[in-house]
């Protein structure tokens, strides 16, 4: 099993650098096909210029709120993990936050512990006029993507507070995310929050690339047979 995935991750690797040269170009081709495109929504990496939108977002559309020092400090280590979706006019209608977190996993085979890096989604949020588009989806599959072929990454994990009926759907249904375990009183307001987990996103990074890969070359031989004929 752990020779597999390895040999997934390189398989990945290798894909990766036929695709894209760059982490930023690498974003901006994910979730390319989303829902969101229809409304002339952009995802793109964000930069320092956008910190004081992503806080505004949060304020007007979390009960969890963060300082610009976490929003600066957050794009300095995962600058591939930070995400923001664009309007036609570039305003910032969406954001997400990802980061990588080592957690401690017993090899099933041979029963011995190992420290394993994992994903972990640790805000996402869209304007509320916005919503339906397709933009969490289309940012949070970016995040999966980002984990998957930026760093080897096979899982992922969130905190969702367990009255959020409409995110539960979009991690379970969407994503295939696991409800784990409640942890009592985990916000500063005493709502209980849900630890959810998915797996696999070696695979389905995989599997995306080759399909894209193909199309891509298809695109290419149908380019070629125009012009020569």
């Amino acid at each position: 099993m752990l020779v597999l995935r390895f040999e997934i991750k390189v398989a990945i690797m290798l894909l990766f650098k036929m695709i894209s040269s760059s982490k930023s170009s690498y974003t901006r081709f994910a979730e390319t096909g989303g829902k969101f495109r229809q409304y002339g929504i952009n995802i793109r990496l964000a930069n320092k210029e956008d910190i004081r939108s992503i806080s505004k977002c949060n304020i007007e559309n979390l009960p969890e709120n963060y300082s610009d020092w976490f929003y600066t400090d957050h794009l300095s280590k995962w600058p591939e993990l930070s995400i923001i979706a664009e309007d036609t006019e570039n305003e910032l209608v969406g954001y997400a936050l990802g980061r990588l977190e080592t957690s401690v996993v017993m090899n099933p085979q041979n029963k011995v512990y190992r420290p394993t890096k994992i994903g972990h989604i640790a805000s996402v949020a869209v304007n509320k006029k916005f919503r339906g588009m397709g933009i969490a989806q289309g940012m949070m599959g970016t995040l999966h993507q980002s984990f998957a072929g930026n760093h080897g990454v096979d899982s992922a994990s969130l905190y969702c507070r367990v009255s959020n009926e409409a995110a539960i759907g979009l991690y379970t249904r969407t994503f295939s995310y696991r409800c784990d375990k409640i942890i009592p009183s985990y916000y500063p307001d005493g709502e209980s929050a849900w630890v959810m987990s998915v797996s696999g996103l070696l695979m389905k990074e995989q599997q995306r690339l080759i399909s894209c890969n193909n199309a891509n070359a298809d695109a290419m031989e149908s380019n070629t047979l125009s012009s020569s004929s």
